[in-house]
């Protein structure tokens, strides 16, 4: 390398991994998958080394992932630019391992391994992975899988051991990072082919022997990974009742040409891409995947064959580290197509185009992917505005794809967490009437009528979710509130008592109870729902009002007093509590503090018609004349 460009080069890759996103510091959590893994992962905040040695995260086992997301939370707690700049750095080291990685690969060639590692670093695809949080994962396994790529070409090149216990050190870090790291055994055996180290069987042979360390770590992973997706209640499947074996060739096929797609048009990039058939069957671009990929392959045996085996190992780099990624198996809808998968496997694509200019037409090769890498990082600078929240990620995507059912339920999810009730009610809808089996919507709509104050609707809505199975004490709560505030009293306790069973120390459900069983006149079951209620939350101002008010009732002034004094000490401007305080004051004969409740509760709401009502009386009592 020209020694002017020693250190401009890798500089440059590292610029170019961190500017083009670095708009994602500025950005916070997303509650979909960053909940899990960092909101409410004990593990994380409270880590230990057992724990850390078990790892799993969304049902991946993760344990080097969790020891970085568990530093940075060490650093920094729940502070979501940190964790963003730390996906920068893991980006950035990334992208400058790929460029030593083809130098090596290559070496005496300065203009490959400086644009492959550009476009690596640039490319829009690299988005998801980058700002998201949760997809953090694939940036770790990524950096130690190309340290364990250049580690292996340092031991076939120096024959040394050294190098070759550090890339098992490597790869086995790789896949403690995530199991996608599997499929680095066949890149390793596709780089000694390369090399020109398989010349007949023996040789084979001697390479497969080296590799099997390799192999064996590869294959406990694998098995690891099915299992610990079982357990946790994601089930790995070849094929199901959607799916055939057939449909998945279809698919396989199909995702390859859309990935090649996306990187070489990176236009309309999504968290997810649905792949559904429709009326029984696929649209054409299914049907004619499989020819035009036979296609492909041919042309680069072709270009192998006539010019270089360049061509072949950029399609290797592609399809190997893809192969784990391709729809063969799945753990669901949302897991078939997804952009983190193309992190590695891009490389491949950016050498093939690499080699083609610079056989073909050389002299344009510096404007060329100059001028790409410019628009790429524009791009990609655009890209990073979708992920600033959940709303503006599945806005994205069902924007794009409106007929996605996962992206509507989604984005309505996004839009009750920042209040935007009107709207979740109508993407909730709108996922309902493209699956119906979605029927998380329901409780999601409930919740956004219930804001809305549309009770009816929402009842309607908590009861359709408990029909279909849903079961959560909130959602039990939820639906007897509704009932409740209908006057629906005999309706409300059955779910109410089915929210406590699930959540006992819930005061809410109590109190709500308690509501219910007064409508109903069970005045002592209602006392204790009550009490029960300020047991678990003595502050809870609504329930000492209304326990005061049944005590009231029963001419229990004392207690009545007590529980109102109690909720004006939480809050001394609750102008129902300062009234039936001053009335119980005024039972007890104390009519100067009576005088002095209802005045001040008549300041805080001048038209609160009860609190003139109990001044009259007080006024009365204490002989004062009123003027009408």
């Amino acid at each position: 390398m020209n020694q002017n460009l020693k250190y401009i080069f890798p500089i440059g890759v590292v610029l170019a991994a961190v500017l083009p996103f670095l708009a994602c510091a500025n950005f916070g959590f997303l509650q979909f998958d960053d909940g899990q893994t960092i909101f409410y992962n004990n593990l994380i905040k409270n880590p230990t080394f057992t724990g850390l040695l078990k790892a799993r995260i969304v049902g991946m086992y993760v344990p080097v992932s969790a020891m970085f997301y568990a530093l940075v939370y060490k650093i920094a707690g729940e502070n979501a630019a940190a964790f963003h700049i730390f996906s920068l750095f893991l980006h950035a080291a990334t992208s400058l391992a790929v460029f030593f990685f083809v130098k090596k690969l290559l070496p005496g060639k300065d203009f490959v391994p400086f644009f492959a590692a550009i476009l690596f670093a640039v490319h829009p695809v690299k988005t998801e992975p980058i700002c998201w949080i949760a997809s953090q994962t694939t940036l770790t396994f990524s950096l130690f899988y190309v340290l364990s790529l250049i580690s292996w070409l340092n031991f076939r090149d120096l024959d040394s051991r050294k190098w070759f216990w550090f890339s098992l050190l490597f790869f086995v870090l790789a896949g403690l990072s995530k199991s996608a790291a599997v499929t680095l055994p066949l890149v390793l055996i596709a780089l000694d082919w390369f090399r020109g180290r398989i010349k007949n069987g023996s040789d084979f042979g001697k390479m497969v022997a080296a590799v099997l360390p390799f192999l064996a770590v590869s294959f406990v992973l694998g098995i690891y990974t099915f299992i610990s997706r079982a357990e946790a209640g994601a089930v790995v499947e070849v094929a199901n009742k959607s799916f055939h074996f057939g449909d998945r060739i279809l698919m396989i096929c199909h995702a390859v040409l859309f990935y090649l797609y996306k990187l070489l048009l990176p236009l309309n990039l999504s968290i997810n891409y649905p792949m559904e058939k429709t009326g029984g069957s696929w649209s054409i671009d299914y049907y004619l995947s499989p020819i035009i990929l036979t296609g492909l392959a041919y042309l680069v045996y072709k270009l192998t064959v006539k010019y270089s085996k360049n061509y072949a190992i950029s399609g290797l780099l592609f399809i190997l580290p893809l192969s784990i990624m391709l729809p063969l198996f799945s753990v669901g809808s949302f897991e078939l197509l997804n952009d983190r998968y193309l992190y590695i496997p891009s490389l491949g694509v950016f050498l093939f185009f690499l080699f083609l200019i610079e056989d073909f037409y050389p002299k344009i090769k510096w404007y060329l992917f100059g001028g790409l890498s410019i628009v790429y990082a524009g791009l990609s600078f655009n890209q990073t505005k979708t992920w600033k929240s959940d709303a503006a990620v599945f806005g994205n995507c069902a924007n794009f794809y409106p007929e996605s059912a996962i992206c509507n339920c989604n984005l309505a999810y996004g839009e009750l967490n920042d209040r935007d009730f009107e709207n979740a009610v109508k993407h909730y809808s709108q996922t309902l009437k493209i699956d119906p089996t979605f029927v998380e919507s329901y409780n999601g709509r409930g919740n956004a009528y219930f804001e809305l104050r549309k009770f009816a609707e929402a009842g309607k809505d908590f009861d359709a979710a408990i029909k279909a199975g849903l079961s959560s004490p909130k959602l039990f709560l939820n639906s007897g509130k509704c009932q409740v505030i209908l006057n629906k009293p005999a309706e409300a306790i059955p779910n109410l008592n089915k929210s406590i069973e699930l959540e006992p120390k819930n005061a809410e459900a109590y109190y709500f109870k308690a509501v219910a069983e007064s409508k109903l006149n069970q005045i002592e079951n209602s006392l204790k729902s009550y009490t029960r209620a300020i047991e678990i939350n003595p502050n809870y101002i609504e329930a000492r009002v209304n326990r005061g008010l049944i005590y009231s009732n029963n001419q229990q002034w004392q207690a009545a007093l007590d529980d109102y004094n109690a909720a004006l000490n939480a809050n001394p401007n609750v102008p129902i509590a300062l009234n039936n305080r001053a009335y119980a004051l005024l039972k007890l004969g104390q009519t100067e503090r009576a005088l002095s409740d209802i005045n001040k509760a008549i300041q805080i709401q001048p038209d609160y018609k009860k609190a003139f009502e109990t001044k009259a009386a007080i006024e009365a009592a204490m002989g004062i004349s009123v003027k009408k």
